[in-house]
């Protein structure tokens, strides 16, 4: 039966891909849902499927996978059924364009996935989590609402240039979130955005240098402790 349904809905989204574009829609073609079981156990019959997706929409922008997001609980997940699905997936897409993992995730996943030929990803993390006290460092995540940081004068990472580290200590910012000042929620904001972005920006010089492999090996070894 999931092989005829797998063939019914290749030829459900080609007709209706086509309609689409003969009234000059641009399409964002997504991989929908590719952890649950019929799609990993019959994926060579589904690989069919995305290529009549990309056949019909590639003439136009870049390609969603959605695996595991925040949604799904992707931190409680098996990450690695993450991997496997972006690994079985990124060799049928087109390498001209580029291609783009929804809703994931922490600093580790979009390191793991961008080894995995990934480009680009959103997701709330950095803004959800700083308005809870959460921040991201090189050495790990830290928790400011944690009685440690009451007196810590040291910025929330040491040699961060973003603006809350540039002027404002832990236990500031501490103290702001504790009295539920709107300004602890964004500085914290502030500091995991710049921290995603510069993080970004070492990825691609690390590409382009040729050295990804160690530098993501590193990166994991510094922000785990070891």
């Amino acid at each position: 039966i999931s092989k005829y349904l797998i063939h019914f809905i290749s030829l459900f989204l080609a007709k209706f891909f086509y309609l689409l574009r003969r009234y000059f829609v641009v399409i964002f073609c997504i991989i929908e849902k590719c952890i649950i079981p019929l799609i990993r156990t019959n994926f060579n019959s589904c690989s069919r499927c995305i290529i009549n997706m990309l056949e019909i929409t590639f003439g136009q922008r870049t390609l969603k996978i959605r695996v595991l997001t925040v949604k799904d609980n992707v931190a409680k997940a098996d990450a690695a059924a993450m991997y496997e699905v972006i690994e079985k997936t990124v060799p049928y897409l087109p390498v001209d364009k580029p291609t783009y993992l929804m809703g994931v995730g922490t600093p580790a996943n979009i390191l793991e996935a961008v080894e995995r030929g990934v480009d680009f990803f959103d997701c709330v993390y950095p803004s959800r989590n700083g308005r809870h006290g959460h921040a991201y460092t090189n050495h790990g995540k830290i928790n400011l609402f944690n009685a440690k940081y009451e007196l810590d004068e040291r910025p929330i990472e040491e040699g961060c240039q973003c603006p809350a580290c540039r002027t404002y200590s832990r236990a500031y910012i501490r103290h702001l979130l504790k009295a539920k000042e709107m300004l602890g929620m964004r500085l914290c904001v502030l500091h995991n955005l710049y921290f995603y972005n510069t993080m970004m920006e070492e990825i691609r010089e690390a590409i382009e240098a040729g050295r990804y492999k160690e530098y993501k090996e590193e990166k994991l070894a510094r922000m785990s402790g070891k």
